[in-house]
């Protein structure tokens, strides 16, 4: 290369990105080691940055990385990672400051639900429980029986123990086909939900009832 040889400097000349084409440690390894200041000109940042970000779905990721000052300036891995620590000892402490409002909110959520329930002819006898799991759930069916539950796939067993239908409103849904595409918010989910609801209990009383009973018209 010092000598100008067009052979030894092809390789650099022709896609001096191909450095930022394996895994990240080794741009890092390089970059510390000193070997790309000493490229001088045939090292192009920009096409460096470029192809060390071009990795489809980690381009976003990649983007927030230091590629650029590993190659401009000299770099103190320890500074660095002690850097690193510090910025993520910050989103932790707002994550975490994060979460405690949630559950402030919650309580606070809680109460407020509770109240216009109470209010309500429809809602006066309904409890709330939050922060419950699946079990708990289940043991409530089983103590103070229902007529259905409404969840997402998971409850089919709680639902399957007390012997009640199960309407899969939430998410996620792994039983069903093309649930996703039956909308069930606004006015098109309000009326594809009573819809469901109806004709499961009409099916329950087709299925049940004596022949007396079984009827065309419902």
């Amino acid at each position: 290369m010092a000598a100008g040889d067009p052979f030894a400097a092809d390789p650099l000349i022709g896609d001096d990105a191909q450095l930022s084409s394996g895994p990240g440690s080794h741009h890092h390894d390089l970059a510390i080691g000193g070997i790309l200041p000493r490229l001088g000109d045939l090292f192009d940042p920009a096409a460096f940055r470029e192809r060390f970000e071009d990795k489809g779905r980690f381009r976003e990721y990649l983007a927030d990385e230091t590629g650029a000052r590993i190659c401009g300036q000299p770099l103190a891995l320890a500074n660095a990672l002690r850097k690193r620590k510090a910025e993520l000892d910050k989103r932790k402490t707002r994550f975490e400051s994060q979460l405690a409002e949630v559950r402030t909110q919650k309580k606070q959520g809680e109460k407020e639900i509770q109240g216009l329930l109470d209010a309500s002819p429809f809602g006066k006898d309904a409890k709330i429980y939050m922060n419950k799991d699946l079990w708990h759930l289940r043991s409530l069916i089983m103590t103070e029986p229902v007529d259905a539950m409404i969840g997402e796939s998971h409850g089919k067993f709680a639902a399957r123990d007390a012997k009640i239908p199960l309407f899969r409103f939430g998410f996620p849904i792994f039983d069903r086909v093309n649930k996703h595409r039956s909308p069930v918010i606004g006015y098109q989910g309000a009326i594809n939900m009573l819809s469901e609801i109806c004709n499961k209990f009409l099916d329950i009383t087709d299925e049940t009832c004596d022949d007396p009973h079984f009827e065309l018209m419902r």
